[in-house]
């Protein structure tokens, strides 16, 4: 299912996308937050393992059920305006092929199924901006 008011902001981690995604929440606009931040949280929580310093597999394979339901849940309100997400469904892809994490044909064509609009946002890295914090362990040089 295509949505074209569905855009993606994304980028390395730290570069400013949930800043600039609260502006958008501020002016208005319907802003999804992303699910890494949600799960890692969740998973301290609980002594789970799927952490991407833990178990990067079951990690990526979490954040993609999420992104999917997520993007389903919001594809069936009947939302018409532009809705801003934090990362989409093919980050994750993106997130397991860098961490050398197959990606089957089952979830290639999940993502053919939950498409956004073309347009997409990519922050650029930026190293004054960038901290880490108690999700966000990664260095300056793995952000990049």
């Amino acid at each position: 299912m295509k949505k074209n008011n569905f855009y993606v902001i994304t980028g390395g981690p730290g570069v400013g996308k949930t800043t600039l995604l609260n502006e958008l929440t501020q002016t208005g606009y319907l802003t999804i937050e992303e699910e890494a931040r949600k799960i890692i949280k969740e998973q301290v929580a609980n002594g789970g393992d799927g952490l991407p310093w833990k178990n990067k597999t079951v990690y990526a394979q979490l954040m993609l059920d999420a992104s999917v339901k997520t993007f389903e849940k919001i594809s069936s309100s009947g939302f018409l305006g532009p809705i801003f997400f934090d990362r989409g469904i093919l980050d994750t892809v993106c997130y397991m092929r860098m961490e050398n994490i197959p990606v089957s044909k089952d979830i290639i064509e999940i993502v053919g199924k939950c498409t956004y609009n073309r347009k997409i946002f990519i922050l650029p890295p930026w190293e004054e901006i960038y901290e880490t914090d108690t999700e966000r362990k990664q260095s300056w040089k793995e952000a990049v």
